[in-house]
């Protein structure tokens, strides 16, 4: 969803369930929680552990941002579509 890049640009830690790509924007322990069977109670305590330790708030809250500038910037992506392109074009043209 484009609300967790949106999350990641602002620097936020994230806190989501692993369903589809999710698992390309957040990073279990890394810059947020992937939850794979997200029950209302372990949802609520990864909250409470963001809202109580402000170190690891701030630390995955970096990571989201670093993340988002390696991949999801117009030029991150641009120059990955430029890349699957390439890599398309090379094994499918004939000479």
């Amino acid at each position: 969803p484009w609300s967790l890049v949106e999350a990641s640009a602002a620097g936020l830690p994230i806190v989501s369930t692993d369903r589809g790509a999710i698992g390309q924007n957040v990073i279990d322990g890394e810059n947020g929680f992937l939850l794979e069977n997200p029950e209302p109670k372990e949802l609520a305590e990864k909250i409470a552990e963001l809202i109580k330790d402000t170190d690891l708030r701030e630390k995955m809250g970096k990571a989201s941002r670093k993340l988002y500038e390696s991949k999801f910037t117009a030029a991150a992506m641009s120059g990955q579509m430029r890349e699957v392109f390439q890599t398309v074009l090379s094994e499918t043209c004939v000479e």
